[in-house]
């Protein structure tokens, strides 16, 4: 409890410590006037034919924002889609048929008495 409340603190401090500076450098950036990335931005925009003293007009924003967000949809669902075909293919993994509480017992396997159990129906 008491590092939970001294983890809370010590962020709090770092938040309040960083906002002056670090806002007055986000008002030079959007200013024009400051940039440490500079040196990487110019050649992926003249690569990508981006102008930056030219605006953006709001129908090539809007269409820009919904390709980049399919894009992101189509990457998360490969990534789901083929990361839940390799789970659980080898025997006693959670998951698998041989652990899992919802497979049923067959006709003839054993009770924990050594005995038979009839199957029942579903």
């Amino acid at each position: 409890m008491a590092q939970d409340i001294l983890q809370f603190i010590l962020f709090g401090a770092a938040l309040v410590a960083l906002a002056i500076p670090l806002g007055a450098y986000m008002a030079r950036v959007f200013a024009g006037e400051a940039g440490f990335l500079r040196w990487l931005e110019r050649p992926i925009f003249a690569a990508a034919g981006i102008r930056p003293e030219q605006g953006q007009h709001w129908s090539a924003y809007a269409l820009a924002l919904v390709a980049f967000n399919l894009a992101g949809f189509a990457l998360l669902f490969l990534i789901l889609r083929f990361s839940t075909c390799c789970r659980g293919t080898h025997s006693g993994s959670p998951g698998s048929a041989a652990t899992s509480p919802s497979t049923r017992r067959s006709a003839s396997s054993p009770t924990p008495t050594g005995r038979a159990m009839a199957a029942r129906p579903p």
